[in-house]
């Protein structure tokens, strides 16, 4: 049977990607968690923020022809954001395919995030990630999550 979505070869938020002269990616330290050391209180309208790097790749398979990559950030809180920016892609069929890479600069609301990826509006697959915060005084480890219920 005909597939009629690209296929998702990779799906991660990473440190960096390395893109080689001969077109190849490496993705450097895939990370599903970001643990941050608690900040004291910034000045007023100043928010903590840390980078990201979505990579993700996709394969034609039996399609062929243009399509249009789009991401959505859906935030801890529920809410979401659809990037402005979309991305025209041509596909040959069988192995060909496209890479995706994006930074976004986003501010530390601790929580889960999801980066959806979606071809010509059709959601596709998500990479999901989080920010913690690390117990004081102890780097890499994850504080105690309070939101959770003991009984």
């Amino acid at each position: 049977m005909p597939n009629k979505l690209p296929f998702v070869a990779a799906a991660v938020i990473c440190e960096k990607v390395l893109v080689e002269a001969d077109g190849v990616a490496s993705i450097v330290r895939i990370v599903d968690k970001h643990l941050l050391n608690p900040k004291p209180p910034l000045p007023e309208g100043i928010k903590q923020a840390i980078e990201v790097v979505g990579f993700f790749s996709v394969k034609s398979g039996d399609i062929k022809g243009e399509g249009e990559l789009s991401l959505m950030l859906r935030k801890p809180d529920g809410s979401s954001w659809v990037l402005p920016e979309k991305w025209n892609v041509l596909l040959n069929g069988d192995e060909h395919g496209a890479n995706l890479r994006v930074s976004l600069t986003l501010p530390v609301v601790y929580g889960l995030y999801w980066l959806d990826l979606r071809w010509n509006g059709e959601h596709l697959t998500s990479a999901p990630f989080r920010f913690a915060p690390t117990v004081p005084g102890e780097a890499g480890r994850q504080a105690p999550d309070s939101s959770k219920q003991t009984s």
